[in-house]
């Protein structure tokens, strides 16, 4: 993985985003960054082509969706075989996502997200099938994202 030189302005630009990126338009990034509406397009597209932004996602309340049933996963996959564990992972039912975490024990945190305990029952016993060891299971209250403020965030902040 190379390491891709992000100037103040990029770093504004991500700040801006992950603040809002449906609702940020180019014209209004670029009156807080200041740069034409056009570059700073040409700035976000770089970005994305770098893979510095790796997609747009909603955040969704998934108990208001009928899915009250959300589950954090601590586990083990032995080292050599992670990453077929991992690849494995994608297609349980009701996996949100997966992290692999640079440990020995616990390398991996997987999110399930069900509408039913029997659903989440299932998804627990196929991460079991895929060859996880469950070392600890934590039921989501609530889920708070912002945008990491250290990236940017002065570069934008007028007030």
């Amino acid at each position: 993985m190379t390491e891709t030189q992000l100037d103040e302005i990029d770093l504004g630009i991500l700040y801006l985003l992950q603040s809002n990126a449906r609702h940020n338009t180019t014209a209004e990034i670029g009156s807080q960054v200041g740069l034409s509406a056009s570059a700073v397009g040409t700035r976000i597209r770089k970005l994305e082509d770098n893979g510095v932004i790796k997609g747009y996602h909603p955040t969704v309340d998934y108990e208001k969706t009928g899915f009250e049933h959300h589950l954090l996963v601590s586990a083990t996959a032995p080292f050599e075989q992670r990453e077929a564990v991992v690849k494995e992972l994608r297609s349980v039912t009701g996996v949100a996502t997966i992290r692999k975490l640079l440990t020995d024990d616990q390398n991996i945190v997987v999110e399930i997200i069900s509408r039913t305990r029997t659903e989440l029952k299932t998804a627990i016993h196929e991460l079991h099938q895929v060859g996880l060891s469950i070392e600890q299971m934590d039921l989501i209250e609530d889920e708070i994202t912002q945008p990491f403020d250290h990236v940017g965030k002065s570069v934008v902040d007028s007030e």
